[in-house]
């Protein structure tokens, strides 16, 4: 029965780092593309006042 925890509570800990890790990277990812947005939108309004 102990070993049954023990190997549980491995198996959760070793999920919950694998799920964090994943977040993190999906925030990290998510930010880039909110930075990319918002550069590219820049880049444009330039161009649009250049064109103007």
């Amino acid at each position: 029965m102990k070993v049954v925890l023990v190997t549980f509570r491995l198996i959760s800990i070793i999920y919950w780092s694998f799920y964090i890790r994943f977040i993190i990277l999906e925030i990290f990812v998510f930010i880039i593309n909110i930075n990319f947005c918002l550069f590219s939108v820049r880049k444009f309004n330039n161009k649009t006042i250049i064109m103007l």
